[in-house]
């Protein structure tokens, strides 16, 4: 029996210092995954310009065609 307390002492000693690293450890992640953001951000800002560029351009067009076929409706 003085065994499997043992253990379970080692093993909640190992439980309770893995919960007061996790802050740091959360810290240390969230830096990590923000300078991961950061870059995809830079290296894809011309990919955004582009996608938002060519969906103004897009939105134009469809808004003629439609005027278009409005007045031919209302001509006719």
């Amino acid at each position: 029996m003085m065994k499997a307390q043992d253990g379970g002492s080692i093993g909640n000693a190992i439980g309770l210092q893995s919960l007061l690293d996790e802050p740091t450890r959360l810290a240390s992640e969230a830096e990590r995954l923000n300078a991961e953001l950061e870059s995809l951000v830079m290296d894809n800002y011309k990919v955004f310009v582009e996608n938002l560029t060519c969906s103004v351009h897009l939105k134009l067009e469809v808004s003629k065609h439609y005027y278009v076929h409005i007045r031919d409706i209302i001509d006719a």
